[in-house]
This record gives C-alpha cells, sequence and structure tokens, in this order.
C-alpha cells in the first residue's frame, strides 16, 4: 500500500470519527451508561484514530522506495493523516442536535464551541497542508542525499559521508560526514528522522549504508532494477554485514 492510498484511508476514518461524536451528542448511545468522558470523546476518537495508525504502522514496515525519474523517493509518513480524524472528532461536537434549553446539558457556551471549532479546523488545515506539501521527504539520486524538511532542505554528495550512526530513540539515521571536526570536538552530522518517514527503518539504513561503502553503485539509483536488488539485498542482511554496509 503506497503512502498516498494510505492517507486517503484517513478521509473514511475522519468520517467515522464524526458521526461517532455526533450520535452521542445526539444522546444515541452513551449518556445513560458509563462515564460520560470516556464514551463521548475516547471512544468516538480512539476507535477510528487507532485503527488508522495500526493501518500506517503494518504498512511502513513493508515499505521500501518509490522509483522516480532518476531517483528514489521515501516519502513523507502518511501518520499525520490522523489529524483529520482528530479535527473531525471535535467538529462532530458542533452541529446542533437539539433545541436551545431542550436539555442543559447539551447546551454548549460560547468558549467550548469556539475552542472546538478552532482546534477542529485547524487538525482539518493542517493535514490538507501536509497531503499537498508532502514534506518532509528523502531523496537518493546518483549524486547523493537530500533531506527535505518541512522547511529546510540539506543535501550531502556520497563522497562526503563517512559512516551510519544507528540511533533507536527516536529512530534516527546520522550521517556522519568527512572533513576536519568541528572545533576539535566531534565531526559535522546531519540526521534523518525515521519516524517522519514512509519506510521501513532497517532497510533504509541498509540502502544508505550500502551506496556509503560503495558509493559506485549509487549510479543505478533510480531504476526499478536497482530498486529490487535493494530489497533482496536487505532481505539478505545479516548482522555481520553491518560494518561491510558502513553502519556503526
Amino acid at each position: 500500500m503506497t503512502s498516498n492510498a494510505l492517507r486517503w484511508t484517513a478521509v473514511p476514518s475522519a468520517l467515522l470519527a464524526f458521526v461517532l461524536r455526533l450520535a452521542y451528542e445526539a444522546g444515541w448511545y452513551g449518556p445513560d451508561s458509563g462515564p460520560r468522558f470516556a464514551l463521548g470523546f475516547l471512544v468516538p476518537l480512539c476507535v477510528p484514530l487507532v485503527a488508522f495508525m495500526l493501518l500506517v504502522s503494518w504498512a511502513t514496515r513493508r515499505a521500501t522506495v518509490t522509483v522516480a525519474d532518476g531517483v528514489f523517493i521515501i516519502p513523507a509518513s502518511p501518520a499525520a493523516a490522523g489529524f483529520a480524524i482528530f479535527g473531525a472528532n471535535l467538529l462532530g461536537e458542533l452541529v446542533p442536535t437539539a433545541s436551545l434549553g431542550d436539555d442543559p446539558e447539551i447546551v454548549r457556551d460560547a468558549f467550548d464551541w469556539t475552542v472546538a471549532a478552532v482546534m477542529g479546523v485547524s487538525g482539518l488545515l493542517v493535514t490538507v497542508a501536509l497531503f499537498f506539501l508532502r514534506r518532509p521527504r528523502l531523496l537518493l539520486d546518483p549524486t547523493g542525499i537530500t533531506v527535505q524538511h518541512l522547511v529546510r532542505r540539506h543535501t550531502v554528495r556520497w563522497d562526503e559521508i563517512a559512516y551510519l550512526r544507528r540511533i533507536d530513540r527516536p529512530a534516527t539515521v546520522r550521517l556522519v560526514l568527512t572533513g576536519s571536526a568541528v572545533f576539535g570536538l566531534a565531526q559535522e552530522t546531519v540526521d534523518i528522522p525515521l519516524g517522519w518517514l514512509f519506510v521501513n527503518p532497517d532497510f533504509l539504513r541498509a540502502a544508505i549504508g550500502h551506496y556509503v561503502a560503495q558509493p559506485e553503485d549509487a549510479a543505478a539509483i533510480g531504476t526499478a532494477d536497482e530498486a529490487r536488488w535493494l530489497v533482496g539485498m536487505v532481505d539478505g542482511d545479516s548482522a555481520s554485514d553491518r560494518h561491510r554496509l558502513g553502519i556503526r
């Protein structure tokens, strides 16, 4: 399943969150059974959100690279689309479900209504913005790696990378660059936060490590054959290959 397909699955999940919240506000379930907070907020929000995030996690563990015109693309994680589910859940509170004064518990004061409206719309706007920006993401081409953050853009040539350093919490690939140490203390580094990317972390570490150790193979980046070879190489990788792949 592709990153774009997963983003679109957030739409029915958001609609479900909206309908469940609306159903609670209308009194179709919940008010007379169990804690109101759990039924009114946690259930309508958590059921669709947890289901969506589990699907994203499952697909991410199977994701590799997207082959484009002469480059490999690691797209942004679709997990950010969860903001739409959160926003839709809040917007379900804004739909009038009773006449003013019918039930004092259903009437919302202006402040609560405003907060729900602002947060709900903000969640939807954040999702739309990230969907069209498609950031952050990673580009691998024959010359090097381009790390596209939300705003900044950092390009590193393959021959500038001395080795990789694995950081597990949070999951990060740290590119340790060649050249003299900064102020004689440490070498310059560039971090790639894996949690923001739609890719299996072990696959990305091994793929980058291969091109660091064998930069002459980078000429084949951007081809379907090379993508298939990378998948096969990583599937057959073992702990004893880590030094060969330039990972420390």
